[in-house]
């Protein structure tokens, strides 16, 4: 089954008609992208959202950009300010819109407390999509194409390797 046809059936069961057909969706042109969407991928309520138009931090203000989701994000994530760590996570996937169409989006959840969404460029109906693992560069989702594919297949086999890690000696053997 195609990329399209997967994430179609996904989405639509959620709400809306269709999904975005501009060609390449951002990232989920690449099928392991949608792999990673369809394992780790859950529905994020809207109660709660919080719509952000500039970045939040003491020191430094920047105007958030009203059409730049996958931008805006990055930039969220990517300040560490004096605590050394970014407050805030990345979320990647779908976000329907009132027309009826899901649009490949990102939006941010904050690191602790309840996972509401913070949403950077104006609220929607309904959101779909995985938290970007720690481990992969949140950059990856701003650029297309981009690596993203290849960072969380990366992750993957790094969730593998722990896993096969904490795993005792005499438990490994067949």
């Amino acid at each position: 089954m195609d990329s399209g046809t997967i994430l179609s059936q996904i989405l639509t069961k959620i709400g809306g008609s269709r999904i975005d057909d501009e060609p390449g969706w951002g990232n989920f042109g690449d099928p392991r992208v949608v792999d990673f969407l369809s394992k780790y991928g859950r529905e994020f309520p809207t109660e709660g959202l919080e719509c952000l138009q500039e970045t939040p931090f003491p020191d430094h203000h920047k105007p958030l950009d009203p059409v730049q989701c996958h931008n805006n994000c990055v930039d969220l994530q990517c300040y560490v300010g004096n605590i050394g760590r970014s407050e805030y996570r990345t979320v990647h996937g779908w976000a329907l819109s009132d027309n009826g169409i899901w649009y490949c989006h990102s939006w941010c959840i904050k690191r602790t407390g309840p996972e509401n969404i913070v949403e950077t460029t104006r609220s929607r109906i309904a959101y779909f999509g995985f938290v970007v693992p720690d481990d992969v560069d949140p950059r990856a989702i701003w650029f297309v194409p981009s690596n993203l594919g290849d960072l969380l297949e990366n992750h993957e086999r790094g969730k593998v390797s722990e896993q096969i890690a904490e795993i005792p000696s005499g438990e490994a053997q067949n």
